[in-house]
């Protein structure tokens, strides 16, 4: 719902001012880009955002029948909405061609020094219509060092043989920083089956690995036991 869309994470670094000429230089940055850019949504300046360092993202309004005609929110957040967000109401980008089909806004932000991803929603400014990419979010790129922190087990629920081979109902640890609105968007439960002849055992002792199939229902809508008969 509108008012928890977003569920905000605070970063004093990602709110300190802008200087003046760094906005400049963002500003000519998307001017420059604009050709390449302007059968797009929205665009970010730097194209691969740059931790530690002042962006920008670029949306054209045309491009967003829901919030063509209204004033605009950007959301953006790190590291899967954990690291901080940004929610800011869009302002006219001065720098950029208005023409029929262009009606460009711009929002300048901080970026975290320990991002490594960027989400991007947009809505109108009472968060009941939102353009999000169907509720999956846009996403823009960041030249990261930092990596992302695998999933980790947190147990095994159900173990049989299927196929011939062994499949396994894994139950994952919730991501550090999760949000309520974040365990409706990533996968808690996946199956792993394992062909027949490999073994946890072979993995210990072999350089390779072991090959696995890994499974997952991306909405989390169904019971384990649904997709995969027991019968082989």
């Amino acid at each position: 719902d509108g008012e928890n869309y977003i569920m905000a994470v605070e970063d004093p670094h990602i709110r300190r001012p802008i200087p003046a000429e760094a906005q400049a230089k963002l500003d000519a940055m998307a001017a420059e880009s604009f050709a390449a850019n302007r059968e797009k949504l929205f665009f970010t300046v730097p194209e691969r955002l740059i931790p530690g360092e002042p962006g920008a993202v670029f949306m054209n309004k045309k491009r967003s029948p829901n919030l063509e005609h209204v004033d605009v929110l950007f959301y953006g957040g790190f590291n899967s909405w954990s690291l901080g967000t940004v929610e800011k109401e869009m302002e006219r980008a001065e720098s950029m061609p208005q023409e029929w089909d262009q009606d460009w806004l711009q929002a300048k932000f901080n970026v975290p020094a320990d991002a490594f991803d960027f989400s991007v929603a947009f809505s109108n400014l009472d968060k009941t219509v939102f353009d999000n990419n169907d509720d999956n979010d846009y996403v823009g790129v960041v030249a990261a060092k930092a990596k992302r922190q695998p999933r980790t087990i947190a147990e095994i629920t159900e173990r049989y043989e299927h196929a011939g081979g062994t499949l396994e109902i894994v139950r994952l640890d919730a991501r550090p920083g999760a949000s309520r609105r974040s365990k409706w968007k990533e996968e808690r439960v996946i199956r792993v089956w394992t062909p027949p002849g490999y073994s946890a055992e072979h993995y210990k002792h072999s350089e390779h690995g072991i090959p696995v199939l890994f499974m997952n229902d991306g909405k989390n809508l169904y019971e384990d036991w649904l997709p995969h008969p027991r019968g082989s």
